[in-house]
């Protein structure tokens, strides 16, 4: 803040040494160059004093009410005239004693100190510095204060992000803890491989999604993991249809993003032996980086007329904060089945180390 300070002075007295300058740089003035260049930087210094003072005495406080601070209009108007009548004082006895006698080298009777149209003219003469940072510092302040409510905003978006993800079943973790520990009681060979597998299904929800993107093949990946360890919950397999056409590794997506979808479908799909369950899922990356996934279950009969419930309401609040226009979703809901198409314009995954090496 003092660097600017001293920027928008620096500015300031560049301005007036050229505004005095070139009053003084007339035709018929036998005064050299560098005189007129030396009474100018003089005159300016001189003023600076009663500049200063008339703007910092006063004019931070206006700021500060204008800007929203819990001040009362009559101190911030006694602020301000305090400001400005040392302001004038200071000026009219630069004026007096240095500027014109000693600078312009030119007598002035002691009568004209208390003249009021001079007091009123070096009050014009100070009112251009004291609107100018007036102007200058509000507007930095509103300017502030916009990037304050943008970054709070931007803070209270990811905590509740941070929430979303961390609305994942609790069950899963424990129910598929309970079938692995099952499997080993039976000494059952997809034991060994189901703890594998749910490692890294956990490493994945603890430590890549903290991140802001991840790769979607990685994505992908621990859909398919997701899967086979829900087909060792049931007490029957589901029928699961996969087509996931994406070879392409430099897209990006936001980790987690899909999961709840996932969950929704093995959710309403249900653990009846009695009924086939039947769940598809297609997704496809094009050239342009738009991602298309459809994801459709049987649903059991007992769950035909709930609604999505929180997974659904997850999903819609976290593609708003991470896709803001640039999403689409549609839920059909017919003939026992239960549909879900998700649109998502995807961008160019860059990894922590790849941002490092370009700098």
């Amino acid at each position: 803040m003092k660097n600017r300070h001293l920027q928008f002075w620096g500015a300031y007295l560049i301005f007036h040494w050229l505004l005095i300058s070139s009053s003084l740089l007339r035709p018929e003035s036998n005064t050299s160059f560098f005189t007129i260049i030396f009474i100018s930087l003089g005159a300016v210094l001189s003023l600076l004093p009663a500049q200063l003072a008339a703007v910092y005495l006063g004019i931070p406080t206006l700021v500060k009410k204008l800007s929203g601070a819990d001040l009362t209009w009559v101190y911030v108007l006694m602020r301000v005239l305090t400001g400005t009548i040392v302001g004038i004082i200071l000026y009219r006895t630069a004026i007096h004693f240095i500027v014109y006698p000693y600078l312009y080298e030119q007598a002035i009777a002691w009568t004209q100190f208390y003249s009021i149209a001079r007091w009123l003219s070096n009050f014009a003469d100070l009112c251009m510095p004291m609107l100018l940072f007036a102007g200058i510092w509000l507007w930095d302040e509103q300017r502030k204060s916009r990037q304050s409510a943008k970054d709070l905003e931007m803070e209270k978006l990811k905590i509740e992000l941070q929430f979303l993800k961390s609305q994942t079943n609790p069950h899963f973790l424990f129910n598929t803890l309970n079938n692995i520990y099952g499997l080993s009681r039976r000494s059952d060979p997809r034991a060994p491989e189901a703890l594998l597998q749910l490692s890294q299904l956990l490493r994945y929800l603890l430590y890549e999604c903290s991140a802001e993107r991840v790769l979607l093949i990685k994505e992908i990946k621990m859909l398919e993991v997701y899967i086979e360890l829900m087909q060792l919950r049931r007490s029957e397999p589901a029928q699961i249809s996969i087509n996931t056409t994406i070879n392409e590794s430099h897209w990006g997506i936001a980790p987690g993003i899909l999961l709840p979808l996932m969950e929704n479908a093995f959710k309403f799909a249900g653990d009846s032996p009695e009924m086939s369950t039947t769940i598809i899922w297609n997704c496809e990356v094009h050239d342009d980086g738009q991602f298309i996934m459809t994801l459709k279950n049987s649903v059991q009969h007992s769950k035909m007329h709930e609604s999505g419930g929180i997974g659904l309401s997850n999903i819609r609040r976290q593609l708003e904060i991470e896709y803001p226009n640039r999403h689409s979703i549609d839920i059909d809901s017919e003939n026992a089945y239960f549909q879900i198409q998700l649109t998502i314009q995807l961008e160019v995954y860059e990894s922590v180390e790849m941002s490092d090496s370009r700098r």
